[in-house]
């Protein structure tokens, strides 16, 4: 082998292992990206800064309607609501709940001393006694 073929040689492996390097792994790509965790609803509860609990809706009382309602809630690294989903009861009731869970405030949750976005669920429970509505939160 010439030096100059050597040189060639080095020059590419140089430039393999410079773009190599530069290119980010899986791990690195993972690690930018927030990890959202999963907490249950006690867990959500002691994060409460503030809660708004939705009034009762007047089309459901007129309806008679009552019952829980679940939603899935995604709080960012701030304690903020970031989007409310996956609804489950009467529509209307829904509204309600989701209306007033957005106005609510968390304290970060953190893993490994960094505040991560978390993910958990809220039940609040409509009911109707003697004609008047009450509403209940699960946390």
């Amino acid at each position: 082998m010439t030096i100059r073929s050597r040189l060639v040689s080095l020059a590419v492996m140089s430039l393999v292992i410079v773009l190599a390097s530069s290119t980010p792994t899986t791990a690195q790509k993972d690690a930018a990206q927030p990890i959202r965790v999963r907490i249950s609803q006690p867990v959500l509860k002691a994060l409460i800064v503030r809660r708004v609990l939705p009034e009762y809706p007047e089309a459901a009382l007129k309806r008679h309607l009552d019952g829980a309602v679940t939603i899935t809630v995604l709080i960012d690294t701030h304690g903020d609501v970031e989007k409310t989903s996956n609804a489950a009861g009467d529509p209307l009731l829904v509204l309600a709940v989701t209306d007033s869970v957005k106005q609510w405030k968390f304290k970060p949750y953190y893993l490994n001393r960094k505040p991560v976005p978390i993910e958990s669920q809220v039940t609040i429970t409509f009911e109707l006694k003697d004609g008047k509505g009450t509403v209940h939160s699960a946390i």
